[in-house]
């Protein structure tokens, strides 16, 4: 048992390896020094309670006996290696998200030069088709999505340096209190030291995981680049580079008005709940998005048209703003089909879990109360959409008979008045006493 103790105390604490004779030798006699090889194994079999909580509290305190005695870390390389993973791994993030603004950054230079909004003639002149162009707004969203991500993690990375550098501080007032109490002491008592070294094991715990916890981020981070590769940074510059070369031998620019883009886009009908969309897209102009079906021009200002809720849109400028508030209803409509039917649009306001949800709700069949068609009750079938009803429901006439007998139930189990001011007095007396009854004794 006491070996078994010694190599528990190892893999349970992420002391390090259970082969590494130095480190087996060292939690031997810090173990030693708590109870005896041959002590250890009588006392439990002895105890009739709480053996579990008793080796637990035995392999914690022998934890923070070896993490004090080796608790150096100007001197330890393994933590020296640990903080210089930790600041590489800090200033790759930074350096990944800037590579990530740059890519976003000439995508849109490129489609500023091609594409212009003009309200006051509602037109757009384009000098590139917009349906090549939304081949480069994939990349665009691409590296967008990439972006966010890498902003996630870096976020989550700050929050886990932190905890560290918290938990780093505690772990060294323990140390500082622990040296106070050995300082001018011979002999310690156990009930004032022990649990002083439980609380450093558990400390030394909470900084591996957050250790951990960091190297899968940095995981996912690596991962992450792997997918945004530098291949597919070479085409997508190639592309954009092509575009503002050949948009300049173009000397007539195509002018689609805004009533022609927006039924072209509202040909495809996105069915789900616009709340859904939230402030995922404020940082681009929705009335691009609206007229373009999904190209990404970055909002110069931002407004909140829908008085009932917290929906941010983004806009280039003012006056597109002011049309957006003008068409307001044809250009909500838009939006929300652009939105809802673009694959890219719909993974970069992560609305593709909404949507497959309502694609399943959509195709589930409902099965009818009966089998077959000669059982079944008559259906009352009432289709009234006109504009102050919008009515379109189907019911079953038993349906109204079980409520109806339903009600009349609860109707017949209500109190008369006179049984109420019986039994229980006036409904808003004011005062009421009950008088004892009077016997006559004999």
């Amino acid at each position: 048992m006491f070996v078994k103790m010694q190599i528990f105390i190892i893999t349970n604490y992420s002391i390090g390896c259970p082969k590494d004779h130095v480190l087996l030798k060292k939690i031997e006699e810090s173990l030693n020094s708590i109870i005896g090889k041959n002590d250890l194994q009588n006392y439990v079999l002895k105890k009739k309670y709480n053996r579990l909580e008793y080796l637990q509290r035995l392999g914690a305190i022998v934890c923070g006996i070896i993490i004090f005695n080796n608790h150096a870390f100007q001197d330890d390389h393994e933590c020296v290696r640990d903080t210089m993973a930790t600041k590489n791994a800090k200033e790759a993030i930074e350096a990944s998200v800037e590579r990530a603004v740059k890519l976003i950054a000439k995508g849109n230079d490129c489609f500023a030069g091609c594409i212009g909004l003009y309200v006051h003639e509602q037109k757009i002149k384009s000098l590139w088709p917009i349906a090549k162009l939304r081949e480069t707004n994939k990349f665009i969203i691409l590296f967008e999505s990439y972006r966010r991500y890498l902003i996630h993690i870096q976020t989550t990375f700050n929050k886990t340096q932190y905890l560290i550098e918290v938990n780093e501080k505690k772990f060294d007032c323990v140390v500082n209190k622990i040296n106070e109490i050995l300082k001018y002491r011979s002999a310690v008592e156990s009930e004032l030291i022990f649990p002083h070294f439980v609380y450093l094991s558990e400390l030394w715990t909470t900084l591996v995981l957050y250790l951990s916890h960091i190297t899968e981020i940095i995981k996912i981070k690596d991962h992450l680049d792997e997918l945004v590769n530098e291949n597919l940074e070479r085409i997508y510059i190639e592309n954009v580079e092509l575009i503002i070369k050949d948009r300049k031998k173009i000397k007539h620019p195509i002018e689609p008005t805004f009533t022609e883009l927006i039924e072209s886009t509202n040909k495809s009908k996105g069915q789900l709940n616009f709340m859904k969309i939230k402030n995922s897209l404020k940082d681009f102009c929705s009335l691009t998005i609206a007229l373009t079906n999904g190209l990404l021009i970055p909002a110069g200002l931002q407004k909140k048209l829908c008085e009932n809720s917290d929906i941010l849109f983004g806009f280039a400028n003012i006056e597109n703003a002011k049309y957006a508030e003008r068409y307001f209803s044809d250009f909500l409509n838009a939006f929300k089909n652009a939105v809802f039917t673009c694959t890219d649009l719909i993974v970069l306001s992560r609305l593709d879990d909404e949507i497959l949800d309502q694609y399943v709700k959509l195709t589930q069949k409902v099965e009818p109360k009966t089998k077959t068609f000669e059982t079944q009750t008559e259906f009352i079938i009432e289709n009234d959409l006109s504009v102050p009803n919008q009515i379109n429901v189907t019911w079953n006439v038993w349906d109204f008979h079980r409520e109806t007998i339903r009600l009349a139930n609860i109707r017949q189990r209500q109190t008369h008045s006179t049984q109420s001011n019986l039994s229980y007095g006036k409904r808003n007396a004011q005062n009421q006493a009950y008088y004892t009854r009077q016997h006559k004794g004999f």
